[in-house]
């Protein structure tokens, strides 16, 4: 493995928490549980990393390394981001649809973060699920849906 690719993972792996969690993940209740112990106040500091941030740092090394060791992880990184926003956003519209409690906290961090990734379909889903729900919309989520 090339040395840049190796300091890249060892300070990943000093400075990212790992998680290592045993859960039957097609249990809707458990993954549900699993989330909420992560969810949790004060779990998580002030010094957490988004993966929006780990794929902006990727970015800044396809400069200073092989772009075919850097392109796939980039690629990865950024499907799983989508996928996440994808599953967040049929959350809230399950949610509005059973009428489940969600924080209105909840739905606009789904909602802004699609928002900065002009995800618009992930956006115009959310704000119907925050009207269903009762969830005040702020204006600027209207423009591109």
């Amino acid at each position: 493995m090339p040395p840049q690719l190796l300091q890249l993972m060892s300070a990943m792996q000093a400075q990212c928490p790992h998680y290592m969690v045993k859960a039957d993940g097609s249990d809707g209740s458990v993954m549900f549980d699993t989330l909420q112990a992560f969810c949790r106040p004060g779990f998580l500091t002030q010094q957490a990393i988004t993966l929006g941030d780990v794929i902006d740092a990727t970015k800044r090394q396809m400069d200073s390394m092989p772009e075919d060791l850097v392109k796939p992880t980039l690629e990865t990184l950024v499907k799983i981001q989508k996928e996440m926003f994808d599953t967040a956003a049929e959350i809230l519209q399950l949610a509005a649809a059973r009428g489940a409690s969600v924080s209105s906290a909840d739905s606009k961090t789904v909602i802004e973060g699609a928002f900065r990734k002009n995800k618009w379909p992930i956006v115009r889903s959310c704000v119907a699920s925050m009207e269903a729900l009762g969830h005040a919309v702020d204006p600027r989520f209207m423009t591109g849906a």
